[in-house]
């Protein structure tokens, strides 16, 4: 089977060839690389420049993250799909896993794994272990991470489910609830697939007001208001995340996630 790597990215001079050369080092060797660059102005394209033929790349104006993502879908010729970003890395032998189980469970459609956080130097901070697959829970809190993400393209993409880009700071959230409410099988596989970079660009504040926005939005599409008063839906809303936050914790203990 064949694995396509897609890569959104912007300004990610300080990044990306540790990026490329994740991929480059992996375990698994049918793999291509896809970039899809925003236009960067800080050195970005000159360093994939320097990779030659072994990555595919574009570089143009873009729509945000969904909208680069759906750019490397229509490029992509693999059997399988994953998204790193440009702060990412893949362990050595995570596609390799990917794909070994795909090709022994043809009826699984998403893969999903654990990560790692490290500072910039590489250094891990924490490992974040998942829960296995729970519908009800997708809809309030977006527990699968997409450098632990893997998809199998006929059944994904190629049926026709894009991501959206009115959703420039949760599409992954609204990708994976829209699968499950397609019917698609996901399989969550307990081991660690990459690593996440923590640097000061990652997640401003005013990022995760956004996404909050986002998030809130998408969740509301899979839970009807239950009255005419906004306050009450509020409170409503309100309650929902705290239980799905306290069922979440029950099943990360149950399932040794905090161990």
């Amino acid at each position: 089977m064949k694995v396509s790597i897609i890569t959104p990215v912007y300004n990610g001079v300080g990044f990306i060839e540790k990026c490329i050369e994740s991929i480059r080092q992996s375990s698994y060797g049918e793999v291509e690389h896809i970039i899809v660059d925003a236009g960067s102005t800080d050195g970005t394209r000159e360093v994939l420049d320097r990779f030659g033929e072994s990555v595919r790349w574009l570089s143009e104006p873009d729509e945000g993250i969904a909208d680069a993502m759906n750019k490397g879908v229509a490029m992509a010729t693999g059997d399988i799909v994953g998204q790193l970003n440009s702060d990412e890395t893949y362990h050595r032998n995570s596609i390799e896993t990917v794909v070994d189980h795909m090709q022994r469970n043809p009826d699984t459609d998403v893969v999903y794994g654990d990560n790692h956080f490290v500072d910039p130097e590489g250094r891990v901070l924490r490992e974040k272990r998942e829960i296995d697959f729970d519908r009800k829970l997708l809809v309030y809190l977006c527990y699968i991470q997409t450098i632990a993400a893997f998809f199998r393209k006929r059944t994904t993409f190629d049926a026709g489910i894009l991501f959206d880009k009115r959703f420039k700071y949760a599409h992954d959230k609204d990708y994976f609830n829209r699968l499950a409410a397609a019917g698609k099988k996901f399989v969550h596989i307990r081991q660690s697939f990459g690593a996440f970079t923590m640097h000061s660009g990652c997640n401003t504040i005013a990022i995760q007001h956004k996404q909050h926005d986002d998030s809130r939005e998408i969740t509301e599409q899979y839970m009807p208001p239950i009255s005419q008063s906004d306050r009450i839906n509020q409170l409503y809303f309100e309650g929902m995340m705290f239980y799905s936050k306290c069922r979440k914790a029950v099943k990360k203990l149950r399932q040794g996630c905090y161990g």
